[in-house]
């Protein structure tokens, strides 16, 4: 099982971590609002200013923000600090033959 860091505590990292967590093992959450993270019980633990991969226990990371200029801030930190960012498809997801190609599914 993959293991991930969930960059936000919003309601689109909520969402990932309903559709995903039983898919994932979810290491916890990197924000700045604890004040989420402990409203909605979120899963492992909470992350404020630790950005390091081996404290945190993987370099994979999804980034659970709406903001596309925050979401791109934050893209270009954490790539800095060596996360990568796979690719997510739910398994009860229907995919086009395009896109499976594009992704390299098929």
């Amino acid at each position: 099982m993959k293991r991930i860091v969930i960059a936000g505590t919003g309601g689109l990292a909520r969402e990932f971590t309903k559709f995903f967590g039983s898919h994932l093992e979810i290491l916890g959450y990197l924000s700045l609002d604890a004040k989420e993270y402990d409203e909605y019980k979120l899963p492992g633990r909470f992350f404020s200013d630790e950005k390091n991969i081996e404290k945190i226990g993987t370099n994979l990371a999804v980034i659970a923000i709406e903001s596309p200029l925050v979401k791109r801030k934050i893209h270009e930190k954490m790539s800095q600090y060596g996360y990568a960012f796979p690719n997510f498809i739910h398994p009860s997801s229907v995919v086009t033959s395009s896109v499976e190609k594009e992704q390299g599914l098929i």
